[in-house]
């Protein structure tokens, strides 16, 4: 779950930096700050450290959070990788070996290496599947999220057009349940210009421009929403908005959501302490 935890954190430094008009660099800063403890200034040491990683305009263009924690050795795999964010152009491999590589150099020149780096992160035995709620989760993917089939699927894709039994409210709705080459989040097929293979609703070409629906409306943006994890494991808790939503995250927050039993607690508004914290 480390990894799982690496490609989060990373993510949210990502969507603060467009927030906040901030570099990611900047951002991290930020958000190492509102971790609890030691976890905070080695989280703080890493990110110093890699400075020169995160203000390379050149690398940066190919940068998302599953290659970076794949490339310090956080995320690991031994065939193949799997990806939360969408691929960069390039090739993926070879922009994990660039990353890995600028790490290493920068790294050597603090007179460590990224084998220190894991160690010194195993040391604190942080596990985040420790965290209230989160033992659930964790639970739940180490069980295989993949083996949970929808109760109703046509064509086996793991994807349901009805909501119930971990269907569309689990995984997001399929919009072609007789064909599985057609489900939510793939990536388009031939731009989308004589189906939507992706689920989004979008299709076809501008009669004005010629150009398809699907490069004309989507190209250039990344996902952003909030994960609802549904049916019976979202029963057991409730995750503070805070946590998800880059416009309320702050340290206060973060350590309020972990302080407090997750069960049947409801967003408030931060009082007046709390909001002073904050800023």
């Amino acid at each position: 779950m480390s990894g799982a935890a690496c490609t989060i954190v990373s993510g949210i430094s990502g969507q603060l930096a467009v927030l906040h008009n901030e570099t990611f660099f900047n951002e991290s800063l930020r958000l190492c700050r509102m971790l609890p403890g030691a976890l905070r200034a080695y989280c703080d040491s890493i990110v110093q450290t890699l400075e020169p990683i995160f203000t390379d305009s050149e690398l940066m263009k190919t940068f998302t959070p599953d290659i970076f924690c794949y490339a310090i050795g956080i995320c690991y795999a031994e065939k193949s990788f799997c990806y939360l964010f969408p691929k960069p152009p390039g090739n993926f491999y070879l922009n994990i070996q660039d990353f890995k590589r600028a790490a290493h150099v920068a790294y050597k020149q603090r007179n460590s290496s990224l084998v220190d780096v894991n160690e010194k992160l195993a040391s604190f035995k942080f596990d985040i599947c420790k965290l209230p709620g989160f033992s659930v989760i964790c639970d739940t993917f180490n069980k295989s999220y993949t083996t949970l089939q929808p109760s109703v699927d046509f064509d086996g894709d793991y994807f349901s057009i009805y909501e119930a039994a971990r269907g569309s409210h689990w995984r997001g709705r399929d919009c072609a349940d007789w064909n599985d080459d057609i489900y939510p989040g793939r990536l388009p097929v031939s731009e989308d210009i004589h189906k939507d293979s992706n689920c989004n609703g979008i299709f076809g070409t501008n009669p004005d421009t010629g150009e398809a629906y699907e490069t004309e409306l989507c190209n250039g943006t990344v996902s952003r929403g909030v994960i609802y994890l549904g049916d019976s494991v979202g029963a057991h808790f409730h995750m503070p908005e805070a946590w998800f939503n880059p416009r309320l995250i702050s340290s206060v927050a973060c350590l309020l959501g972990l302080a407090m039993p997750l069960s049947g607690i409801e967003p408030r508004t931060l009082n007046s302490v709390e909001r002073q914290a904050t800023k």
